[in-house]
């Protein structure tokens, strides 16, 4: 089984989506395409909380539902003030998940499709703007392009049937 890490950026109402996907499908994703996730970060706009081995989604939730930040969260880890540019690089996760509304997430993005990371992304500026030097740049990566749902900015082909997006290894 292939452990897959991720970062995620914006903990705001889109993330209680995301984490329920990761928590309510992981026998799905660990049956049908052998992989974990392990979530190593997550950030809001109050600072970034990261454990290298791994938070506690549940708990990450109550603090956000409770305190309404993350940097409320001092008991077993410790908040940062980081540039998403400086998580990337410190954090190394395989997948960013940028749920933020940051209209210049574009230079992030880049950035971690270039060191390696897949990015995943419900932000619509980055792709509205710079789709081409994005898809661009995975695809020199050897990502797959993906296609949306209708919800969101994501366009292109879809993997072959049966298959999960991401690299061609």
């Amino acid at each position: 089984m292939k452990e897959t890490t991720l970062s995620i950026f914006g903990f705001g109402n889109v993330r209680r989506a995301v984490v329920r996907v990761l928590r309510e499908k992981a026998g799905f994703f660990r049956e049908r395409y052998g992989l974990s996730f392990k979530v190593l970060s997550v950030a809001d706009t109050s600072g970034l909380v990261w454990l290298p081995e791994g938070i506690d989604l549940r708990e990450a939730l109550l603090v956000k539902e409770n305190f309404g930040r993350l940097s409320a969260w001092t008991n077993d880890y410790e908040v940062y003030n980081m540039e998403p540019s400086e998580v990337i690089e410190e954090v190394n996760p395989d997948i960013v998940v940028d749920v933020t509304n940051d209209a210049n997430a574009f230079s992030w993005h880049l950035g971690a499709i270039k060191s390696g990371s897949a990015v995943v992304t419900s932000n619509k500026p980055p792709l509205a703007f710079h789709y081409s030097e994005l898809v661009g740049e995975a695809e020199k990566m050897g990502y797959l392009p993906l296609r949306g749902n209708g919800h969101g900015g994501e366009a292109g082909d879809s993997p072959p049937e049966g298959e999960p997006a991401g690299r061609r290894d």
